[in-house]
């Protein structure tokens, strides 16, 4: 599922791209929609990855790591965008943030399919 999840993120980002280069609210909605199930759907799998790769006394701090890793892609997240975007607010630019944006969740993606099952 975290492999899912993460090409409903690409999805999305795929939607934002077309959504700047349209101006469609519409778009931006469904590109929305998508990351929202796309957190949805991986969440739950990433929390589950990480808690079944340490010992049942080290649940508390890895839960607490995980989440701080998301806090911090989260906030890298942010931060690269703004950077990417720079100065610019056309649309043209907007676009060329979301293409990256949908590589590095395909990075993402590929990285989920890599994972151990076991």
């Amino acid at each position: 599922m975290l492999a899912a999840g993460t090409v409903l993120m690409a999805a999305s980002m795929v939607m934002w791209i077309i959504a700047a280069l349209q101006g469609s609210l519409t778009l931006v909605i469904i590109g929305l929609t998508l990351s929202g199930l796309g957190m949805g759907v991986s969440s739950p799998s990433f929390q589950t990855a990480i808690t079944g790769a340490v010992d049942a006394r080290d649940l508390g701090i890895a839960s607490g790591m995980g989440t701080t890793m998301v806090n911090i892609g989260i906030l890298s997240g942010i931060q690269t965008s703004f950077v990417i975007l720079g100065d610019g607010r056309a649309p043209g630019d907007f676009a060329r943030t979301f293409v990256v944006g949908a590589v590095v969740a395909a990075l993402g993606g590929i990285g989920a399919l890599m994972m151990n099952r076991h």
